[in-house]
């Protein structure tokens, strides 16, 4: 109004020449909104799956290295294996051979046995005859049975002897297996304790 009152036309600045400090400042979207904007946390980079391989090389260099040891200190021991087999083929032999003459004896003791039931009975029949000829076989079977009798007594005794040398046999051949069983322990032990200083 200064202006037109005075004649004086007005002098209008360019905007380029405006300072700053003169220009209303923008107010910010916070203080219109007059919420704060949460910061976004930053994405952390995906771990990528490591590609080694976990078994340690040194370590896994050493257990190569201590394999062929350790299968020499094994090997010692499947001779072990291979001892009671063997014992357990000789004590089934054993039994074998023993069940073989025991039973010998009870097959050749019960046909005598049924033998002589049968002498009793044809004895018996004809001891009730008169003739002379019952007579005669009665006789004769009397002496039969008798030696049947004894047979049997003899079968029953060499029955018991063969008991007696078979507990014999068995101590022998346990005794021969615990020494047995000894040496071939104190061998593996040697050789164990060999593949260890290696």
């Amino acid at each position: 109004m200064f202006f037109l009152a005075a004649g004086v036309s007005p002098v209008t600045l360019p905007a380029e020449e405006v300072p700053a400090k003169e220009t209303a400042e923008q107010p910010s979207e916070e203080a219109v909104t007059g919420e704060e904007t949460a910061l976004e946390p930053e994405a952390e980079p995906a771990e990528t799956p490591s590609q080694e391989p976990p078994a340690k090389p040194a370590v896994a260099a050493v257990t190569a290295e201590k394999a062929p040891a350790v299968a020499a200190c094994v090997a010692p021991v499947q001779d072990l294996e291979k001892f009671f087999l063997e014992q357990a083929s000789l004590a089934r032999a054993l039994v074998q051979t023993w069940n073989s003459r025991v039973l010998s004896y009870g097959k050749r003791n019960e046909k005598l046995k049924e033998e002589a039931a049968s002498l009793e009975k044809k004895l018996a029949d004809l001891q009730g005859a008169d003739d002379k000829e019952s007579r005669k076989e009665a006789s004769r079977v009397e002496k039969r049975l008798k030696r049947v009798r004894k047979e049997q007594g003899i079968q029953a005794g060499e029955l018991r002897e063969q008991c007696s040398e078979l507990v014999k046999a068995l101590k022998s051949f346990g005794r021969d297996v615990q020494e047995a069983l000894k040496a071939k322990l104190a061998d593996i032990q040697g050789e164990v304790a060999g593949t260890e200083k290696e």
